[in-house]
């Protein structure tokens, strides 16, 4: 498993040179003794020396079995987010909104509803990069309330592109509420 004691003493060590450390790493772990009782705490205590940027955790164990472990620094700056479960943090507890300024793509498909409204309700989040949405059509007409709902209007006029599984008419409000549409497939 990669921890913060792993990248302090198997990576960093050997940059002399860095001032900032920019990442996003997931270790996908198989069901175990040794990780079945790991926790967020116990992989945020890896970070405890360290001296580049904030550091976010989260540890989740799933019913398949396996159990994910994401560190990333913060702010958020890269362009992909790879599984996002529910324990993902504000990455500043003292605002409500997160910002992701970097990401460009976001992949909806499979996830939980409330992971569209999360990252299109303008008041939960900053995306201001965010150009590809692959999204199901039902979700996304559930969270923008059929095309009427400002508060997800605003993330999603920036959109340039809309990937739906089906084939779709669409209803003659939905270019209003993405005008920075160049494809929609």
């Amino acid at each position: 498993m990669i921890d913060g004691i792993n990248l302090n003493e198997n990576i960093v060590r050997y940059l002399s040179n860095l001032h900032t450390f920019v990442f996003d790493i997931c270790t996908i772990l198989p069901r175990s003794p040794k990780n079945s009782f790991l926790s967020t705490a116990d992989l945020e205590k890896t970070f405890t020396h360290w001296n580049y940027c904030p550091v976010n955790c989260s540890v989740d164990h799933f019913s398949t079995g396996l159990t994910y472990c994401h560190m990333y620094s913060i702010p958020y700056r890269t362009t992909h987010f790879m599984y996002f479960t529910n324990t993902i943090r504000n990455q500043n507890p003292c605002f409500t909104t997160i910002s992701y300024n970097e990401l460009v793509l976001l992949r909806l498909i499979f996830a939980h509803i409330d992971y569209a409204y999360q990252f299109l309700h303008h008041t939960k989040a900053h995306v201001p990069q965010l150009r590809t949405i692959d999204i199901r059509y039902d979700k996304l007409i559930t969270v923008t309330n059929n095309f009427t709902n400002p508060a997800t209007k605003v993330n999603c006029s920036q959109v340039k592109q809309i990937r739906f599984e089906e084939i779709l008419v669409y209803p003659e409000h939905f270019h209003d509420y993405f005008p920075s549409l160049s494809n929609v497939r």
